[in-house]
This record gives structure tokens, C-alpha cells and sequence, in this order.
């Protein structure tokens, strides 16, 4: 094991409201998200007030903290895109019927990951690891301990999300082109999505099993989203 990893702590909670116990972690994930969106909408030049909806409205928050400090998290909306509330969500409001139709063929129970936010002092390249890549594994991880089939993602080409989540970090592209707005500005983005082979692929080509394996060991779980074992069959790295 990394000896980095032994100071992680991964815990998968409410997006909507703290748990007992966890409300300083709670606390800290919001503070995260609001400076690291604010940031964006600085440097986006985008006006006008941030608003916590972002944050509050999916149904569960996966937080990475090293020592203590939160360094960044991803959020989790669960549903069918077959039939309830799913399909009419705003966030698929700006997707290309083709998009969304080949998501739905992938499978219908679907995860969409959302408001993915790194820690500003934990960007750059004078940390440990290149966090935004480890907050992108434990998303896929988490989905693939889900008992979902897909998971959708729209990944800001602003920020180099691409890098981090895209096809290399076994993505399936569905639009390369996608614009999406925020605020007043028109921003470009690449529609993807997520299966748990093609998850598992990625992992035994970049020979990252075994830190997938480490890092969640280090899993906190007071989600009411199960945690199922052996959805990915892990192999032994070469």
C-alpha cells in the first residue's frame, strides 16, 4: 500500500443534509465546493450569485479527505431512465437525443455524476499525487460497487476533465462536442459514459487494481446507497 493512502479517508454521505456525527465533514465538503466553484466562476467570468443547489440537490456526496482536510468529492443521482422522475431531470435538458439514447442502451438503472470539485490546495503539481486523477478513481469505484448498470457524466473541457475521467479512465464517448450553459457563458464539454467492464479494462491496463483495492479499504459508508462486493472482479496485478 502507498504510504499516502493510510491517511485517506473516503466517505459516501447525504448530499442533502449531515449525518450525526459527520457534520464537520459535512461542514468541510461544502466549504470545498464553494470555493472551488466560485474559483471556476471567477476565472469563467461568470456573474451573479453561486447558489447551493448544486450541491444539496443529488442524492449522495462520495468526499475524499487526507489528513483531515477535505481534498474533493463527486456526487451521485440515482435512477431509471426508462420511467419516474430520472429521464425529466434538468441536467439531460441540454443532451442530443443520440447521446441520451445510447445511454439508455447501455442500461436503464443509471447513475449520474455530477459537481465533481477538487480542493484548490490540492491542485497543482506540487502534491503527493495528482488528486483530481485519485477523486476521478473513486468515482468510478463507487459506481462500480453500485447496483447500477450505467453511469452518465458530462465532463467540463475547461478544466481538462477529459484527462482525468475521459476515455483513458474508461469512458465511452458519446458526444466530443457538447456545449452546455452555465450561467450567462456557453461551455464545452464531451458526454460520456460508464460500464463496469469497461471500468474493470481500464484498471487492469493502467495496473491500478491494487490501489483501487487500498484505496477503498479506506471507505466510510453512511449513504443509504448500498455498497455492493464483487460487482468488478478484481484481478491480481501481473
Amino acid at each position: 500500500m502507498e504510504s499516502w493512502v493510510k491517511d485517506c479517508r473516503y466517505i459516501l454521505m447525504p448530499a442533502r443534509h449531515p449525518q450525526p456525527g459527520f457534520e464537520k465533514e459535512y461542514a468541510m465538503a461544502y466549504e470545498t465546493w464553494k470555493r472551488a466553484w466560485r474559483k471556476f466562476r471567477e476565472e469563467s467570468g461568470i456573474a451573479g450569485p453561486l447558489f447551493s443547489d448544486g450541491f444539496i440537490l443529488p442524492d449522495e456526496m462520495g468526499v475524499l479527505f487526507y489528513q483531515s482536510r477535505c481534498v474533493g468529492f463527486s456526487s451521485f443521482t440515482y435512477g431509471n431512465l426508462q420511467d419516474g422522475t430520472m429521464p425529466d431531470v434538468s441536467w439531460f435538458g441540454s443532451w442530443d437525443k443520440n447521446s441520451y439514447k445510447e445511454l439508455h442502451s447501455l442500461s436503464t438503472n443509471a447513475i449520474i455524476c455530477s459537481q465533481f470539485t477538487v480542493n484548490p490546495d490540492f491542485a497543482g503539481k506540487d502534491q503527493i499525487v495528482r488528486w483530481k486523477d485519485i477523486v476521478s478513481l473513486y468515482t468510478l469505484i463507487r459506481f462500480s460497487h453500485s447496483q447500477m448498470g450505467v453511469m452518465a457524466g458530462s465532463l467540463n473541457l475547461t478544466r481538462g476533465m477529459q484527462n482525468a475521467s475521459g476515455e483513458d479512465a474508461g469512458a465511452i464517448v458519446l458526444n466530443k462536442e457538447h456545449r452546455f450553459h452555465y450561467g450567462s457563458k456557453e461551455l464545452p464539454a464531451q458526454l460520456v459514459a460508464y460500464t463496469k467492464e469497461n471500468i474493470q479494462a481500464m484498471l487492469e491496463r493502467k495496473n491500478l487494481t491494487g490501489l483501487s483495492h487500498d484505496l477503498w479499504k479506506q471507505l466510510v459508508h453512511i449513504s443509504q446507497y448500498p455498497v455492493e462486493d464483487n460487482i468488478i472482479e478484481f484481478k491480481k496485478v501481473a
